[in-house]
Parts: structure tokens; C-alpha cells; sequence
């Protein structure tokens, strides 16, 4: 056993099992996709609302009344 210390410290070790822990975690993984998914569906929301807004009223700059055929 103290052979085995002495090729790996014990310090290392602890450092391995730590973040082997936080990769592994599948309950956070899934939280972070969640969080990724709604964080991209409300940029994507406001990017297209502002493209359709600023459609219409390029629209509406060039014909200020389309029903009336102008």
C-alpha cells in the first residue's frame, strides 16, 4: 500500500474523484441542457419578433394603407 502512495499521491487523487464526480453528475447535466434550451428559445423569441416587427414597418413605410391600393 505505501508503494501505491508513493506512485500517486494521495492529493491527486482527491482532485481525480472530484471532478470525475462533477462530469459524471447526470442530474446536473440535465439541469444545464434545460437552462441551455430556454436560454436559446427566448434569444431565438426576440431575435424573430424584432425581425418581424421591423418588417412590418418597412411594410407600412412603403404603403402607408394597403387596402386602399397605393
Amino acid at each position: 500500500m505505501n508503494e501505491f502512495n508513493e506512485l500517486i499521491p494521495v492529493e491527486k487523487l482527491e482532485i481525480k474523484k472530484l471532478t470525475t464526480s462533477i462530469v459524471t453528475d447526470n442530474s446536473s447535466i440535465k439541469y444545464l441542457a434545460i437552462v441551455g434550451l430556454l436560454i436559446g428559445a427566448a434569444i431565438l423569441t426576440v431575435y424573430l419578433v424584432k425581425r418581424e416587427r421591423e418588417r412590418k414597418y418597412l411594410l407600412d413605410k412603403r404603403h402607408p394603407n394597403p387596402q386602399l391600393g397605393r
